[in-house]
């Protein structure tokens, strides 16, 4: 019965079950993922560290360049600038 509609709700049953997989799926994917991490030999976890660093440094940085170029950080560097106008800094 994959897809059918329940008109009362409005909701196709086919998209929940698929979601459902997926959850389920993917918690099976992180915990195995956890698993093999927890049993690395301390090399080996030192490597993945560094790697995972590296990897999660670099999304960060298309985070931040995707916000600046949609503007998303607009409001609070005005608010930063206005402050530094107004004298309401301080040197680190």
């Amino acid at each position: 019965m994959r897809g059918w509609v329940d008109r009362r709700f409005g909701a196709t049953q086919g998209l929940i079950i698929s979601l459902e997989r997926c959850y389920h799926q993917s918690m099976s994917t992180i915990q195995e993922i956890e698993h093999a991490v927890s049993h690395l030999p301390p090399e080996d976890l030192s490597r993945f560290r560094e790697w995972f660093l590296q990897f999660d440094a670099e999304l960060w940085d298309r985070e931040i360049e995707e916000d600046v170029a949609a503007g998303r950080l607009d409001a609070l560097a005005e608010e930063a600038l206005s402050d530094l106008r107004a004298g309401r800094t301080r040197s680190l």
